[in-house]
């Protein structure tokens, strides 16, 4: 609950001062600095010190902390020597290994939470941009287009062992649409593509819209193959 409330919140608060930082006073910089510094502060101590993420690098819920830790500190980073602090430690554990991924594109959380390689991803676009490190290079993200395209459901629930979504909604992760639209448009890959635009998903909110919005034309996947392998995720 916390995970999906407050540091997620967090992040928004950060996002909103990096975008309007120069129509603040220095008291309003101030007052927002201190409550993202209180609060995320209390989230670096916990994934540092009370869960050891960087031993425990596969526990989920820690994991989906450090996503949003990791953009909020982007967004606020060099201000304070804290933020420096959790910069120098955060980047390194994306630096070294993404949580969830194999050099194939395959994605071992699976169909249901597609959503939290959104929160991967929102944190590796914001490295890029911060830093210059561009992780959507490496196999493990730059192939994961066509885990999408050949295993990911299209606009059904697949059964499986995590959270029962499929009997609160008939249709898949919505989340889906658009994570595959950056991952076309990344790669310019037209199949992908053509599953991003055919998959459900909210028009109206596309946080990737301004990375991945290209002349890319969608192609049906009809002339290539029907079926792939992706065996570190043992999934057809």
């Amino acid at each position: 609950t916390v995970v999906y409330n407050y540091e997620t919140g967090l992040k928004q608060v950060a996002l909103a001062f990096d975008r309007v930082y120069h129509h603040l006073t220095p008291e309003e910089r101030e007052r927002i600095l201190d409550h993202i510094e209180y609060h995320g502060e209390a989230t670096y101590e916990w994934l540092r010190n009370g869960v050891d993420i960087h031993l425990n690098y596969q526990s989920s819920h820690p994991q989906q902390a450090m996503h949003a830790l990791l953009t909020t500190t982007l967004a606020v980073a060099t201000h304070r020597e804290s933020f420096d602090e959790w910069a120098d430690y955060l980047i390194r554990q994306y630096a070294n290994r993404v949580a969830w991924t194999s050099d194939d594109g395959g994605y071992f959380e699976g169909q249901t939470y597609g959503h939290k390689f959104r929160w991967i991803l929102e944190g590796l676009a914001a490295m890029r941009s911060a830093t210059g490190l561009d992780l959507f290079t490496r196999p493990n993200i730059r192939n994961s287009g066509s885990f999408w395209l050949y295993s990911m459901s299209l606009n059904y629930w697949f059964h499986h062992g995590g959270d029962i979504y499929s009997l609160q909604w008939p249709w898949g992760n919505s989340a889906a649409g658009y994570i595959s639209n950056l991952m076309a448009s990344m790669n310019q890959d037209p199949y992908v593509q053509w599953w991003s635009d055919t998959i459900f998903a909210d028009p109206h909110h596309i946080p990737f819209e301004y990375l991945s919005s290209t002349e890319l034309q969608p192609k049906p996947p009809v002339d290539i193959a029907q079926a792939r392998l992706f065996p570190d995720t043992g999934q057809l």
